[in-house]
């Protein structure tokens, strides 16, 4: 998985199974994906950046904490049905 496609195909398919994401819920899938941890860092921003953009999510005014790392807030951003 390599092209800016792929990736947003993978924020398409979280849209599919849910109202809202975060920054976990695209970690996660894309390590289910096979994409490493330093490209996954690399990519978050710019992922969601692009998906906003292209219409695919909204920025909400909530935040959750991280599974990842307690001590860090992640925007939940919604998911816009089609």
């Amino acid at each position: 998985m390599n092209t800016a496609n792929q990736y947003i195909q993978v924020v398409e398919k979280l849209s599919k199974t849910n109202s809202e994401i975060n920054g976990d819920l695209i970690y996660e899938e894309l390590l289910k994906q096979g994409v490493n941890q330093k490209t996954i860092y690399k990519l978050s921003g710019p992922l969601i950046r692009i998906c906003e953009k292209k219409g695919l999510i909204a920025k909400t005014n909530r935040c959750t904490t991280s599974r990842r790392n307690r001590s860090s807030l992640l925007r939940v951003w919604q998911v816009i049905k089609k």
